[in-house]
C-alpha cells in the first residue's frame, strides 16, 4: 500500500507515530488476480482519505463477478491488523450491509478466504440477534441485512463502526428512503458502496449514492442541481443550442472528473482470460398453430389496436404486453388468466382477455402442461435432451422472470424425470443459501436448477452448473445481462454456454 504522504501525516499522525508500510497479507494475495489488487488499493486509498481531502467513501462499481467481495475482505483484514501510523489497526470494527439472500454467503466468502482461525465473523439471522454482537468481544465484523438493519438500528446507533459497506448498494439512490437515512445516521465517515449495476441517466440518483458515501463532497442538492443537472438535461434535449450543449459537455466532464476520485468500475472485460470460454446463443423458436392464431387474435383485438395508434387512453399498455408475453412463454397462462379475469377485472383489461377465451377448447386444461403447444416449450425440452445425452454430468440453469412460467418448467421436469431445484422469491431467505449449496455440491443429483431472475438477481454462485437458459427476456435488457454476467459464473466449468430464447 501507499505511504501516506507529508500533508496526509500532518492531519492524522499529530501524535508523531513511525510511519510504516500496510501489506495485504500473503495469505489472501495469493488468490488475487491483478484487477482485485489494484481494487484493493483503490479502496484502501480511499477509505484512508488519501484521494479525496477530508472524505473517507468510495463507490466500487466492478461488473458481476470480478470479486468485489473478495476485494472487501482482504480490506477489512487488513485495516483490521495493520496501519500506516506505528502499526495501529485502522479499524476496530466493520459493518457490512447487504440483501438477505447474501448474509450467509458473505459469511461463507470470509470463511472461505480467511478460515475460520484467523477471524470470526457474525451474522444476523433468525437464530442470531444484534445483541449477541454487541456484548461479545470475540466478533468484529457485523453482517446484516437491510431489513433487520431497520429493526435493530437504535442499538446500532449506539456502536461505533470504523466502516460500512453497502453489498447491493444501488438501493441507496434515493436519499429520502428509511434504509438511506437509518445508514447516514450510524457514526461513521468510511463508507463503501458495493453495486454491479450503477446508476444511469438519472442525476438526483447519482447524486444520492455520491451524498452518501463522501457527504457534502457536491453541495446540496440544490447546488447540484444547479450547476450540474440542469445544464447537463439541457444539453441532452434535441431544442439545445451550440452554447447549451458546450456548458452541458463541460459540467459532465467536471462531474465526472470530480466522482472518478472515488468511483471505480471495470468491466467482465479484465477476467476474460481467466474464465472459460464463454458461447451465447440466441435461439429463435418458431411459435405453435395456437400460438399463431391466439396472436393473431390479439392484435386484432380493439385495445391493442388503440395502443399501437396512440389513441389509447390510460395505461392498457401494460395490459396488452401482459397478453402478449404470457402467450408467448405458453397459451396455458393465456388461460389461466382469462378464468382469473372473468370477474372482477376492469371493462377493458376483460374485453382483451374474453375475445382469446373462445380459441380454447371447453375441455382445455392446464395440467399436465402440454410441450405441443409452445414452440419455446418444444425448443426447450430439445434442449434439455441434447445436454443430457451428450454429458449426463452437465447440469442446467434455468431462469425466468416469472413465477407462474417457473412453475411450467417445473411441471415438465418432473414430465421428463429430471431431477430440481427451485428457489423464487417465496424462498425463504434463511434457507437459500443451503439450497445453492446443496446444487452446487458434486453428489447432488439435480439436473436443472429452477431460478427467477428477481430472486437471483443479488449475486447468487452457482459454480455447480455449465448451462445458463433464459426462458423468457426482460423488457429492460440491462436486467437479462445481469442475470448472465452476476455471480452466476461457472469457474469450474470448461465451457460455458448461455442460451436466450425467443419467438
Amino acid at each position: 500500500m501507499p505511504r501516506p504522504s507529508k500533508y496526509h501525516q500532518q492531519v492524522f499522525n499529530k501524535c508523531g507515530y513511525p510511519v510504516v508500510d500496510v501489506v495485504v497479507d500473503p495469505y489472501v494475495v495469493v488468490h488475487l488476480r491483478p484487477h482485485q489488487k489494484e481494487g484493493i488499493l483503490f479502496l484502501y486509498e480511499c477509505v484512508m482519505g488519501m484521494r479525496v481531502s477530508g472524505q473517507f467513501g468510495a463507490i466500487l462499481a466492478d461488473e458481476m463477478g470480478l470479486g468485489k467481495t473478495l476485494q472487501c475482505i482482504s480490506l477489512i483484514w487488513t485495516l483490521l491488523r495493520q496501519g500506516p501510523y506505528g502499526g495501529k489497526p485502522v479499524l476496530k470494527k466493520a459493518l457490512i450491509v447487504t440483501p438477505g439472500s447474501l448474509v450467509k454467503n458473505w459469511r461463507k466468502e470470509f470463511q472461505k478466504w480467511l478460515g475460520t482461525e484467523r477471524m470470526r465473523v457474525f451474522a444476523v439471522d433468525q437464530d442470531h440477534k444484534v445483541e449477541e454482537f454487541l456484548v461479545s468481544p470475540l466478533y468484529l465484523v457485523l453482517i446484516i441485512s437491510y431489513e433487520m438493519l431497520l429493526r435493530s438500528l437504535e442499538p446500532l446507533q449506539n456502536l461505533s463502526f470504523d466502516l460500512i459497506i453497502c453489498d447491493e448498494g444501488h438501493r441507496l439512490k434515493n436519499s429520502s428512503i428509511k434504509t438511506t437515512s437509518a445508514l447516514s445516521s450510524l457514526s461513521c465517515s468510511r463508507r463503501i458502496i458495493l453495486s454491479g449495476t450503477p446508476v444511469q441517466n438519472d442525476l438526483q440518483e447519482f447524486y444520492a449514492l455520491i451524498d452518501f458515501v463522501n457527504p457534502g463532497i457536491l453541495g446540496s442538492l440544490s447546488t447540484y442541481r444547479k450547476i450540474y443537472e440542469e445544464p447537463i438535461i439541457r444539453s441532452r434535449e434535441p431544442s439545445a443550442n451550440k452554447e447549451e450543449k458546450k456548458l452541458g459537455e463541460e459540467r459532465a466532464a467536471e462531474l465526472g472528473r470530480l466522482t472518478g476520485l472515488f468511483i471505480l468500475r471495470r468491466t467482465q472485460e479484465v477476467i476474460n482470460r481467466f474464465l472459460p470460454p464463454k458461447i451465447e446463443s440466441i435461439v429463435f423458436c418458431k411459435p405453435s398453430a395456437p400460438q399463431l392464431e391466439l396472436y393473431k387474435k390479439l392484435l386484432n383485438s380493439r385495445l391493442v389496436k388503440c395502443c399501437l395508434q396512440g389513441a389509447a387512453e390510460g395505461s392498457p399498455h401494460l395490459v396488452c404486453i401482459g397478453a402478449l408475453k404470457k402467450l408467448c412463454n405458453h397459451p396455458c397462462l393465456l388461460y389461466k388468466t382469462i378464468q382469473d379475469k372473468s370477474s372482477g377485472a376492469g371493462c377493458e383489461e376483460r374485453s382483451v382477455y374474453e375475445a382469446l377465451a373462445q380459441l380454447f377448447p371447453h375441455d382445455y386444461s392446464t395440467s399436465p402442461v402440454s410441450g405441443p403447444e409452445s414452440g419455446k416449450l418444444q425448443v426447450l425440452t430439445k434442449l434439455l435432451v441434447a445436454i443430457k445425452e451428450r454429458s449426463p454430468l452437465e447440469r442446467v440453469v434455468l431462469v425466468s422472470h416469472y413465477t407462474q412460467t417457473l412453475n411450467i418448467l417445473e411441471d415438465v421436469c418432473q414430465q421428463h424425470g429430471y431431477k430440481c431445484t427451485r428457489l423464487d422469491g417465496q424462498t425463504p431467505v434463511a434457507h437459500r443459501q443451503q439450497i445453492v449449496d446443496g446444487f452446487n455440491s458434486k453428489y447432488s443429483s439435480d439436473f436443472i436448477f429452477l431460478l427467477s431472475s428477481k430472486a437471483g438477481g443479488v449475486g447468487l454462485n452457482l459454480v455447480g452448473a455449465c448451462h445458463l437458459i433464459l426462458y423468457d427476456i426482460d423488457w429492460n435488457p440491462a436486467n437479462d445481462l445481469q442475470v448472465c454476467s452476476q455471480d452466476l459464473l461457472f469457474w469450474l466449468a470448461l465451457m460455458f454456454h448461455c442460451f436466450c430464447l425467443f419467438w
